[in-house]
């Protein structure tokens, strides 16, 4: 489970007589509160603080009771960008030297503290095992912690879980959402400040996981050159990350883009960073398009080398537009896939079930183009063209099992009238 708070402290049960546990904007009256966020100090209130660090807990202990062998609780913010600016949670920022997270953080490791006393007594042992984790994500992201006079990172004032027992098993979670995914990690002319974001929670927890992004969710049919793996693992290695998730299209039963080549890097290279990639990459385009294998892998680099001439991107910006995509660019991808399934015609006759499995994979990779041609470019193609265009397309996408064009947006409702 993520983005749970609201789930674990339910506005509906709770807002008429805490309405101090839920956020506020700056712009609103105090009695007029924003139910999209917690107010990780209770708007300053002591007494209500620690009844919200008791009910959080509380709620948390009772799901340990039901799923015994839970690895990892995560308690994590909701999916939205709002945070509370109450005087006190603005005071705290201040204090952690600008950083919202330092609010967050405390409670957690008040939340945490709870939940291993009640472990001590009810499941010895178990504290050892299970990992409660907080979301650093969006206007979180940063630890609260800072650079020393040597630029050493260190956490501030009750900040560091590593070194208190009652909260060993603190754990975050860091989500490079902020970072441009079009480069690696790596990369400080363009993920410095989401590296060093990362980094810095070093101090702060001996236990850390790092969510991903590997696709533009604006748009699942254009490619995204998030193939750097190895470069981000390696990374993420050095950094201490007990796991890893890579977050694609997981609501989408068929993608293109090459999505199907990284989900089989992820599978390699998330067991051992130090696999070479090359023979990754060979033995999964002779394995995918047989005979087409050197035009699709001209293919893939032809789109890898586009994608790295546009803007710094990250995984909601919308990158859809014709001067991403000219059409000489789009043409030429669908050169590519018509020459494999020239390359590929051969086995029609000596292995027509191996034929028809090369010949899907080709046509899924062909939709990205196909896509971009129609979207982008219907002025450059004559009206009856535009038309076979939208009917060829409609039958393969919904063939394929292509099931959404965008996150949580259904391509039946793209293409019905296509």
């Amino acid at each position: 489970r993520y983005h749970n708070t609201l789930e674990y402290l339910p506005p509906e049960t709770y807002m008429a007589e805490n309405s101090e546990w839920y956020a506020q904007y700056s712009e609103n009256p105090v009695k007029n509160v924003n139910v999209h966020q917690l107010c990780y100090t209770a708007h300053g209130n002591e007494e209500k603080y620690n009844a919200m660090v008791d009910a959080m807990a509380a709620a948390c202990i009772e799901e340990l009771k039901v799923n015994t062998t839970l690895p990892v609780m995560t308690i994590t913010q909701e999916d939205n960008r709002e945070f509370c600016t109450c005087d006190a949670c603005e005071a705290g920022n201040r204090k952690y030297g600008g950083n919202l997270s330092g609010n967050m953080w405390l409670f957690h490791l008040d939340v945490v503290r709870k939940i291993n006393a009640w472990l001590d007594e009810n499941q010895p042992g178990r504290k050892d095992t299970l990992r409660i984790c907080m979301f650093a994500y969006h206007n979180y992201q940063e630890a609260p912690a800072y650079k020393d006079e040597n630029g050493e990172w260190k956490a501030y004032e009750g900040m560091d879980a590593t070194k208190d027992p009652s909260v060993s098993n603190a754990a975050i979670m860091y989500a490079t959402s902020s970072g441009d995914f079009l480069h690696g990690l790596n990369r400080d002319e363009y993920n410095k400040k989401t590296k060093n974001a990362m980094l810095s929670w070093k101090v702060c927890t001996n236990h850390s996981g790092i969510w991903m992004y590997q696709t533009n969710y604006m748009d699942y049919l254009i490619p995204t050159d998030t193939f750097n793996y190895q470069e981000n693992y390696k990374l993420c290695l050095d950094f201490g990350a007990k796991w890893i998730f890579d977050q694609g299209q997981q609501d989408n039963q068929n993608s293109s883009g090459f999505n199907d080549f990284k989900l089989y890097l992820n599978s390699k290279l998330q067991w051992n960073v130090d696999l070479d990639t090359d023979e990754l990459t060979k033995k999964y385009f002779n394995a995918m398009y047989g005979p087409a294998a050197d035009i699709m892998y001209e293919y893939f680099l032809a789109q890898r080398a586009h994608m790295q001439t546009l803007p710094p991107s990250d995984i909601e910006d919308s990158m859809t537009s014709s001067m991403n995509f000219p059409y000489n660019v789009v043409k030429q991808w669908i050169g590519y896939t018509e020459r494999a399934y020239k390359a590929i015609e051969g086995l029609k006759e000596s292995n027509p079930e191996y034929y028809q499995l090369c010949y899907d994979h080709i046509c899924v990779e062909s939709i990205t183009a196909r896509y971009l041609l129609i979207a982008m470019h219907e002025g450059a193609i004559s009206p009856e063209q535009l038309a076979r265009e939208k009917a060829s397309f409609k039958e393969d996408v919904l063939r394929l099992n292509f099931t959404e064009y965008a996150q949580h947006l259904n391509m039946t409702d793209m293409v019905k009238d296509w």
